[in-house]
């Protein structure tokens, strides 16, 4: 059975898996990678709870 790191305990299976696959690959990368990974994360979780907002207020 594959360990579960701990950062994505709480999380529905389907994130803590991309969360875990990004943070692999997030340690071969050079520092400007990362940065650039690092705000498309913060983009695409932005986005998503705009929409979660809206879907709530509606």
């Amino acid at each position: 059975m594959k360990k579960i790191p701990k950062y994505t305990y709480g999380l529905p299976p389907e994130e803590a898996t991309v969360v875990q696959e990004i943070t692999e690959a997030a340690v071969n990368m050079n520092a400007d990678e990362r940065a650039q990974l690092l705000s498309a994360c913060k983009s695409i979780l932005l986005v998503k709870g705009l929409r979660e907002e809206v879907e709530t207020a509606s």
